[in-house]
């Protein structure tokens, strides 16, 4: 449990990093419009995590949103994320956010 829980917190640490790298590389061409729809994405992804709506995430919230993405990650369900796996999750994540507008 402890090696999924590590390996579920590094791939959501690697998502949040590559986010905020995304924002800051493209804070300039994007402007306030993409940064308020970030911060609306942030919020909406707090309010499913926060399944019992009690205004935070605790422990076994955050494991279960862990599982849920590892899962969505995990295309071809071996137990392993790879990089290109990851990449291709990331490429459709942004995709269908862009396509909101």
């Amino acid at each position: 449990m402890k090696k999924l829980s590590l390996i579920s917190l590094l791939v959501l640490a690697s998502l949040g990093l590559s986010s905020c790298g995304y924002i800051h590389n493209h804070q300039g061409h994007h402007g306030k419009k993409f940064h308020d729809k970030h911060a609306k994405y942030m919020e909406e992804h707090f309010k499913k995590a926060d399944k019992n709506n009690d205004g935070f995430i605790s422990k076994k919230e955050h494991e279960q949103c862990s599982k849920t993405k590892f899962s969505k990650m995990d295309l071809n369900k071996d137990g392993k994320i790879s990089k290109e796996e990851m990449d291709s999750f990331k490429k459709a994540k942004w995709s269908n956010h862009h396509k909101k507008d």
